[in-house]
């Protein structure tokens, strides 16, 4: 299976636009979000699409996210 160099993160029920573009040569990127008022949050709906905004099937592939919250009051 052959993934674009980029792979867009997006959080569905946050915003509609892409929370982080994922360079897919890279083991570490970084991404962060900062929210000017109170968000409540249950889940996250987090969706992977391509550069053609085609969602992405890793089809069984292993991949890792890792997602740090912090509060700041």
């Amino acid at each position: 299976m052959r993934i674009d160099n980029k792979v867009y993160l997006y959080f569905n029920n946050i915003s509609v636009s892409p929370f982080a573009i994922l360079n897919t040569l890279n083991s570490y990127n970084d991404a962060e979000i900062t929210f000017e008022n109170v968000v409540l949050i249950e889940y996250l709906d987090i969706i992977f699409k391509d550069q053609r905004d085609n969602i992405l099937n890793f089809y069984n592939m292993h991949h890792y996210l890792n997602i740090q919250i912090s509060i700041h009051n």
